[in-house]
């Protein structure tokens, strides 16, 4: 394993896939920062230095644009990896034209999350 200081904050409101992620990313030697809302991403953000956005578009958040916006305003070059449980174009086309860097469909393929990790955090 190769130790990566790198943080990677983790914006889920399902408990055990937030926990799961944040596991599964320190196994690999990065930090997480796990927050189950938007309001504790912002606070992330204010406090940490965050290299990339793991953002679930169920995230309970009124409306997945909105967060994504705030983190864009906040930190425009973070790169923001968006996970849905749906292939629904409405919501990721706007999202990926507004510079989402990627997106993942869930159920999660860890072993592929690990492998794109690098060349996200290299934009």
């Amino acid at each position: 394993m190769i130790i990566n200081p790198r943080a990677i904050l983790i914006v889920e409101k399902e408990p055990v896939m937030r926990e799961s992620l944040s596991l599964i990313l320190e196994d690999e030697g990065y930090r997480s920062l796990p927050a189950a809302d938007a309001g504790e991403a912002m606070e992330h953000l204010d406090r940490e230095q965050v290299d990339l956005v793991l953002l679930d578009l169920a995230t309970g958040h009124a409306c997945p644009e909105s967060l994504f916006r705030k983190l864009r305003r906040r930190r425009p070059e973070l790169p923001v990896l968006l996970v849905s449980q749906y292939d629904d174009h409405e919501v990721l086309v706007p999202l990926m034209r507004m510079g989402a860097a990627g997106y993942l469909f869930k159920p999660l393929d860890f072993e592929e999350l690990i492998d794109l990790l690098p060349s996200y955090l290299a934009r």
